[in-house]
């Protein structure tokens, strides 16, 4: 499933089609139909490690998803971070700056 769904608890995160908002709000925005997620494309990725325990995720992605009424095609920036906890990846961020659509 495309990130939103696999969001951990306690991560808080900026986005670029909403603003902020805590894991309760952004799932209760999901579950209400306020968002409808229908693809989530990752046009590239960089991974970069610090140490055993902390990585860093950056790159773009398209979204599409209803609001309002509306569909949007939204293209991001991200950064997520992660940390290992308990030999696993848990994410700990998630901030998107919505890319301007290119001037005509």
């Amino acid at each position: 499933m495309p990130w939103p769904f696999r969001r951990p608890p306690g991560v808080r995160s900026s986005r670029g089609l909403s603003g902020r908002a805590s894991r309760a709000e952004f799932l209760e925005a999901i579950r209400s139909g306020k968002y409808r997620y229908k693809s989530m494309t990752f046009d590239d990725r960089r991974v970069r490690l610090h140490g055993d325990s902390t990585a860093i995720v950056s790159g773009t992605c398209r979204v599409q998803v209803t609001t309002g009424g509306r569909d949007l095609d939204v293209k991001l920036r991200f950064t997520e971070l992660y940390l290992k906890q308990g030999g696993a990846w848990k994410m700990a961020l998630w901030q998107s700056t919505r890319v301007p659509d290119p001037a005509p």
